[in-house]
């Protein structure tokens, strides 16, 4: 796999990423968040989103 195979899925795993980050933020109250439960909500949309990321790439 080349590198410009590779660039158009570089947004859909920054947008991943950072749901999975913000999860993990609000979970935990890192660096000096507030601390909430992540609901099934949120979590649904980050599986959502990894299981499309997978799906795609291995397409």
């Amino acid at each position: 796999m080349n590198c410009s195979s590779i660039l158009p899925f570089v947004p859909c795993n920054l947008a991943s990423s950072k749901a999975v980050s913000a999860a993990c933020i609000d979970q935990f109250g890192l660096f000096g968040a507030v601390m909430r439960s992540v609901t099934l909500m949120q979590l649904g949309g980050v599986g959502v989103m990894v299981a499309g990321i997978v799906i795609i790439q291995r397409g």
